[in-house]
């Protein structure tokens, strides 16, 4: 970027003015300074010529150069206001300029600051600041190349805040797909867990039916085997028990075996007398 500070030459025009030869010795000691870069010195010899000399719009205006040197801009925009008040159409051309340029380097540290938004409006402000220049000097190379210069960047800050939305919500997306992903995982881990504890149940509960089957068939053999087992040798038969059993037997059995009955059964006899 091609900056411009119009470094005014003050003594000429002081001379012409009238002014006494010790106060043209002294912008001229500010000026080598000044020219020599020792922007310290030069800066504390134009506040002295200042001080005794206030209001004067070409000390105003090269304080402003000086504090701009220094990178000073706050201060630097407010001394080349000054300067503009009572100064003629060719500094006000001047002044407007330096403006312009002041306003820019706060927008190129806004954005190293990451204040986008700010950066961008100092921008337009240094653009409107360069119009007001060229329509004092429509001749000035300069002030054209800085409005489109400015122009450009403040397209190119634009499309920067558009990048990063663009990043901020792709990160957005990401985060919230990730989400979304977790919940399903978390969904079927769950799923995974609940079919499980089912099955459990289910194999618990086959297994109750499987142990209750066991013990009826169990009961239901231990009381066939005890319905089918002979009565013991040697036990006698109740009456009752007798009377159905002879009822059973045919005619021709019944006599023998009621006789049996009421002698009562007194096992197998070991010797015949």
């Amino acid at each position: 970027m091609n900056y411009k500070i119009f470094f005014v030459l003050i003594t000429v025009f002081l001379f012409e003015c009238g002014f006494t030869n010790n106060f043209r010795s002294k912008i001229k000691e500010a000026n080598k300074d000044y020219e020599n870069a020792d922007y310290e010195k030069s800066l504390k010899k134009y506040m002295d010529i200042n001080v005794e000399h206030p209001g004067n719009a070409l000390v105003e205006y090269n304080i402003g150069n000086t504090l701009y040197k220094q990178k000073r801009y706050d201060e630097a925009i407010e001394h080349f206001e000054k300067a503009s008040v009572n100064s003629d159409i060719k500094l006000k051309s001047k002044t407007n300029y330096n403006i312009g340029n002041s306003l820019y380097q706060q927008a190129i540290q806004s954005e190293s600051a990451g204040k986008l938004d700010e950066s961008i409006k100092k921008m337009k402000n240094a653009v409107e600041y360069y119009k007001q220049a060229l329509h004092n000097n429509p001749s000035d190379k300069d002030v054209k190349y800085n409005i489109e210069f400015v122009q450009q960047e403040i397209k190119r800050i634009l499309n920067k805040i558009k990048e990063q939305q663009k990043n901020q919500k792709n990160k957005q997306n990401q985060k919230k797909n990730q989400q979304q992903q977790q919940q399903c995982q978390q969904k079927d881990n769950d799923g995974q867990q609940k079919n499980k504890s089912q099955d459990k149940k289910e194999q618990q509960k086959k297994q109750g039916y499987r142990a209750q089957k066991d013990q009826k068939d169990k009961t239901n053999k231990g009381e066939k085997d005890k319905k089918n087992q002979p009565a013991k040798k040697g036990q006698e038969l109740s009456k009752q028990e007798a009377q159905r059993l002879l009822d059973s037997l045919p005619d021709k059995d019944k006599k023998r075996k009621k006789q049996r009955v009421q002698r009562g059964y007194l096992g197998k006899v070991e010797k015949n007398w």
